[in-house]
């Protein structure tokens, strides 16, 4: 993500670089007496750990303090902590939960600042869940969330599971046009395949969310 580019599109007086641009409870800070680089890389440094984050139902994305510290650094660092190759969320047991509180916070960010986020890397991790899995496929057949991609075989982080799973969001896409019912009936049929991979997607109930 060119985060100049972004910074360019957010809509505040704070890209300015002469002392009118800013309140009178920040016009005096050592802060604001840096050029807009110097201040961009202390960003940058403040943000650099840690790189994973976990996303609650009832807390969202966590924040470093910092984007808290003012309206206006908030204005200025806002888009490089989002950048895509800063973050990273956990997303546990294959739950789209978290995927779909990234999406709201996108719009919301897009809105407030009018820059638009690249996705970032979603992290999976804790057992194999098939009701979580479906789940997410149904959430995309009908046009909520974007299907889950795997590197191509004999590339670095490919696994015969990842192209699998792949196949069946390729199964989904093919089935747009039918119901859900019976999508998730042609699912369930494949479903064998990745229990023989790895038993955990022998798992029915969905996994909990914070």
């Amino acid at each position: 993500m060119d985060t100049s580019e972004g910074l360019a599109a957010a809509p505040n007086a704070s890209t300015q670089e002469n002392g009118s641009a800013y309140g009178s409870s920040v016009a005096h800070s050592p802060l604001f007496k840096l050029p807009r680089e110097l201040r961009d890389h202390i960003y940058e440094y403040a943000f650099c750990r840690p790189r994973y984050h976990k996303i609650t139902k009832h807390r969202g994305i966590p924040e470093p303090a910092l984007l808290s510290t003012c309206k206006i650094i908030r204005e200025e660092a806002v888009s490089l902590f989002y950048g895509q190759d800063r973050l990273a969320i956990v997303v546990n047991s294959y739950d789209p939960t978290a995927m779909m509180i990234w999406i709201q916070k996108r719009i919301s960010l897009h809105r407030a600042y009018g820059v638009e986020y690249s996705s970032p890397y979603f992290l999976r991790t804790g057992p194999k869940n098939w009701a979580n899995l479906k789940l997410y496929m149904r959430m995309h057949h009908i046009g909520q969330i974007g299907r889950m991609f795997c590197p191509p075989p004999g590339s670095s982080g490919y696994t015969d599971e990842g192209f699998f799973i792949m196949g069946l969001f390729n199964a989904v896409n093919e089935m747009q046009d039918r119901p859900w019912t019976a999508v998730g009936d042609v699912l369930d049929t494949l479903r064998p395949g990745l229990v023989n991979m790895h038993p955990d997607w022998a798992l029915e109930q969905a996994a909990s969310f914070e």
